[in-house]
């Protein structure tokens, strides 16, 4: 699972690589866009938003509160820079929809719950690349098989570890990365890492490998501290 060293390492991988700027966070505008009547997205880079599945037609969802269609977030898009919509999940609205309105629409579905093909894995990195905006990405809720896909392209990129870049997506959209999604990517972690040094990726220049992790060690006792037995055996011995 994922540790508290993990979301320490990846909010500070988050921030390293412009992810995040505390200076700039708006926590207003956090909890008013991740409710699902005002779009349930998340800027998860500036690279990538995370959003879930719009709908055909708009539904009460409860009393006053309704789902979202594709136009809904037109205005929205075109503020965050996106140029493509990726969609992961059952068709639940016409993608001609967003490619009326200036964006590029991918379909790419696997199975809900499920790990990627190798095939939709690696056209979901060529879609990326090609794509020089953001990109928002979908699947039912925009959770599992949504910040999986996301996480590969941070692998191959960023040069993160797989479990940096799962603790940082699940801080900013909690639920992220639901079961064998986390073993895949960790699986993948060395074959994303060696395709970025094969493309020659500017993260790869300057690499380090994944620091070891930190063991805690319970404090010692004034009168057990070997430092403190060494100096004074030392200050003895010179006063002799």
């Amino acid at each position: 699972g994922v540790s508290v060293l993990d979301c320490v390492r990846g909010v500070g991988r988050g921030m390293e690589g412009g992810c995040f700027r505390y200076a700039e966070f708006d926590v207003d505008d956090y909890e008013f866009y991740e409710k699902v009547e005002n779009g349930d997205y998340n800027v998860i880079s500036p690279k990538f938003i995370a959003f879930s599945s719009p709908s055909a037609t708009k539904t009460e969802i409860y009393p006053g509160v309704h789902s979202m269609v594709p136009a809904d977030y037109f205005d929205l898009w075109k503020r965050h820079n996106v140029t493509a919509v990726v969609r992961l999940s059952k068709k639940t609205y016409d993608r001609m929809d967003f490619i009326r309105a200036g964006f590029n629409h991918y379909d790419l579905y696997f199975a809900d719950g499920s790990i990627p093909p190798d095939m939709i894995a690696h056209r979901f990195l060529e879609v990326c690349e090609a794509e020089r905006g953001c990109v928002a990405v979908h699947c039912k809720a925009g959770l599992g098989r949504t910040g999986t896909l996301i996480g590969l392209y941070f692998m191959k990129h960023l040069g993160w570890s797989a479990m940096d870049f799962i603790a940082w997506n699940r801080i900013v959209r909690p639920g992220s990365v639901i079961g064998p999604q986390q073993a895949f990517l960790k699986s993948w972690e060395g074959r994303m890492w060696a395709a970025g040094r094969l493309a020659g990726l500017p993260w790869a220049a300057t690499s380090r490998p994944p620091p070891a992790p930190l063991v805690y060690l319970p404090p010692v006792a004034a009168g057990d501290n070997p430092d403190k037995k060494n100096a004074a055996a030392a200050a003895a011995a010179a006063a002799a």
